[in-house]
């Protein structure tokens, strides 16, 4: 049984998430691809004296490495969540959510998801930024 439709059976921190084991895999996948290419800009930048401004750029990857992450982690697509619908069974099709309780808990998991990626993406690049 997904962890999506088992949600009326159990009650935890990922009742309500949207994602099947294959969107997971691929989000996570996302995430490590992401943040290797933020490490390697970081690394290229510190090596060759980049400006504060181009150290910004680190940003986007480190964002997109904790967003992947993120929704991998808590099985939980943000974009899925505002249309109101979930990942189904088979890759590429997605199921309507009618259940109201069930959409607010994952929307609460998507606002997670985002808040944290938010949180991470600034702290890693704050971190890049302010070397000398």
């Amino acid at each position: 049984m997904s962890v999506a439709k088992s949600c009326h059976y159990r009650e935890g921190a990922l009742c309500g998430a949207n994602l099947e084991t294959y969107g997971q895999n691929g989000r996570l996948r996302m995430g490590v691809f992401f943040l290797a290419i933020g490490l390697a800009m970081a690394l290229a930048f510190e090596m060759y004296g980049a400006s504060r401004g181009w150290r910004l750029t680190l940003f986007v990857p480190f964002f997109m490495g904790a967003f992947g992450a993120f929704q991998g982690l808590y099985r939980t697509c943000p974009a899925l969540a505002a249309k109101g619908t979930r990942e189904g069974v088979a890759p590429g099709h997605e199921e309507r959510v009618v259940n109201s309780a069930e959409l607010e808990r994952t929307r609460r998991l998507s606002r997670k998801v985002l808040a944290f990626s938010l949180i991470n993406a600034v702290l890693a690049t704050s971190v890049f930024l302010f070397l000398p």
